[in-house]
């Protein structure tokens, strides 16, 4: 499971990456957990993408203001 879980949080990585305004903050291995900065506005992307039924990542910014447009996301075995 362990091993999953570090597969899946790296292709998550890469696939996002990949998407024009997103940058993958921190490279190197990631288990389960990795921090991503978006260019447009956090809150519009959060309410954007939670109503699409996708939970985005904790926004950062409600836990340190100097982390704006900053998401912890995560990533499970499943």
């Amino acid at each position: 499971v362990s091993r999953q879980c570090i597969e899946k949080t790296a292709y998550l990585k890469e696939c996002l990456s990949r998407i024009k305004g997103v940058t993958v903050l921190y490279h190197g291995l990631s288990f389960r957990e990795f921090v991503i900065q978006i260019r447009k506005d956090g809150k519009e992307v959060c309410s954007l993408m939670e109503g699409k039924g996708i939970l985005p990542g904790l926004p950062l910014w409600k836990v340190d203001k100097n982390r704006s447009n900053q998401l912890l996301v995560c990533v499970t075995e499943k």
